[in-house]
């Protein structure tokens, strides 16, 4: 299968001889998965997500980038590169991989902030993806990331009732030293939308909502990050219509972040 033009030029930069050379070993596909991934995930953490993605594209060119791959790709790209990131997570439709949560999880924290964010969340609860465990009264965010829970929290908000609590965590799993990107997040949400809240003393993974009323707002979609109109209508598969009619302006839009890595 020929490679698309963005797989392209992110392997174009040289990769390091002994990541490349890894594919050639005699190991086991299970095995190269998983080295391969935890590379990505530590070129992630240094901010280096060209290294990730260029080793990405080197897995999927040898069909050893499966979900969990893809999955850490779209993490490395992050909010700056969520055009990268919208682009990996329309392959998996493209490989019948199924995107699950993390999947989801990776792919809102880089895109909530632009027009295709509200229209990946429909498309996830409608999948069953996340599940708004929530009365009228209590939301709960345990099970998302800070973009799918902005995304959350706003129709949560948007919707009549009485608000009084949202369940975030206070990152005791997330290891020692943890602050809480989840919580601080979903503080500075509402701090953006005027909604008074803080910390409940008794117990400091929940946020009360210090206006107790009875409210329902009419909370406008992020504002996109690119100019352009967000997609129409409601589609039965939002990540197959974008990467079927948005994927010439994602990549035209990227294409001077990939012309960099052609050098």
């Amino acid at each position: 299968m020929q490679r698309s033009a963005h797989a392209r030029s992110l392997t174009s930069r040289k990769v390091s001889d002994w990541e490349r050379a890894l594919l050639d070993a005699p190991c086991s596909t299970a095995s190269l998965k998983k080295i391969y991934t935890a590379r990505i995930h530590e070129h992630a953490k240094r901010s280096q997500w060209q290294d990730s993605l260029q080793l990405f594209h080197l897995m999927a060119e040898k069909s050893l980038a499966d979900h969990l791959c893809h999955n850490a790709a779209i993490n490395a790209c992050g909010a700056g590169q969520w055009q990268h990131a919208l682009l990996i997570f329309t392959r998996l439709g493209d490989q019948s991989i199924a995107p699950d949560q993390a999947s989801y999880n990776a792919v809102l924290d880089a895109c909530h902030q632009t027009a295709y964010g509200e229209v990946l969340f429909k498309e996830a609860l409608e999948r069953k993806i996340y599940e708004l465990s929530c009365d009228d009264s209590t939301l709960d965010l345990h099970r998302f990331s800070a973009g799918a829970a902005s995304l959350a929290v706003r129709q949560w908000l948007a919707t009549p009732g009485l608000r009084r609590v949202l369940i975030t965590g206070h990152g005791k799993m997330r290891g020692k030293g943890s602050d809480a990107p989840l919580q601080s997040s979903v503080l500075a949400l509402l701090k953006d939308l005027q909604i008074p809240a803080e910390v409940d003393d008794q117990n400091f993974g929940r946020i009360q909502l210090v206006a107790l009323q009875s409210v329902r707002r009419t909370l406008r979609p992020p504002a996109p990050r690119r100019p352009g109109a967000a997609p129409a209508g409601s589609p039965a598969c939002a990540s197959e219509r974008i990467g079927k009619e948005r994927e010439h302006e994602l990549r035209s839009n990227s294409g001077s972040s990939e012309a960099n890595l052609r050098r």
